[in-house]
């Protein structure tokens, strides 16, 4: 693995750690302790824990449901964002439609430009001799 590979897995984990993805406990700027608490609570009464194993299985699974819900909540933000501006791009595309202003069509990428170009080249060539025949300035093609 390169170094720029290395960094770039390093910032990653960072990351995920800081998003909370990866988190067992309450992460303090966007969640409640005292929710955490009580929902480990709930859960923990649930089962009737025997032994000390038994007593970090149940802790752990709290922890892995509260992070469910955290990845859940997550997912819901993510689709309502991507919803909204999907309406957004909708909207300003009826807007466009009613104007009749389109962006143009032809692309800036260098290859696609060249091969656009070569596609229509013959189109204005066509267009270019027909209007100097129309203006007199041309003989017929």
């Amino acid at each position: 693995m390169s170094p720029r590979h290395v960094h770039a897995a390093a910032f990653t984990v960072l990351r995920i750690a800081r998003l909370g993805l990866t988190a067992e406990t309450v992460i303090n700027a966007l969640e409640d302790a005292e929710d955490y608490k009580a929902f480990e609570l709930a859960v923990t009464s649930d089962f009737d824990a025997q032994s000390t194993v038994e007593r970090e299985l149940v802790l752990q699974l709290a922890s892995i449901l509260w992070r469910l819900r955290r990845a859940t909540k997550m997912e819901n933000g993510l689709f309502e964002i991507h919803a909204s501006h999907l309406h957004h791009y909708r909207e300003n595309r009826r807007q466009l439609a009613g104007s009749q202003e389109f962006p143009p069509t032809i692309s800036t990428h260098p290859r696609r430009e060249s091969r656009q170009y070569r596609q229509v080249r013959p189109l204005l060539f066509v267009s270019r001799k027909s209007a100097q025949f129309c203006l007199g300035s041309a003989q017929p093609l």
